[in-house]
């Protein structure tokens, strides 16, 4: 979908990364209009609404294999 009704982007098949010995993490941050949310891999961090913009961020961690 797109348009007024948002923006769908086409899945991919492409495999997780996984760094065997160490832990991963990233923060990803999204910006999109105010009627419109954005969902990805990881944990909601934050979701702020500036001048009709909502700015969501979003943290993944990988915990490391070996404390398992």
């Amino acid at each position: 979908m797109n348009g007024s009704t948002g923006t769908s982007c086409r899945a991919r098949r492409i495999g997780t990364r996984v760094f065997v010995g160490r832990p991963l993490q990233y923060t990803l941050t999204v910006d999109v209009p105010q009627s419109q949310r954005a969902i990805v891999a990881g944990d909601l961090a934050s979701d702020r609404i500036t001048n009709g913009r909502r700015r969501l961020s979003y943290r993944f961690e990988q915990p490391d294999p070996r404390s398992t």
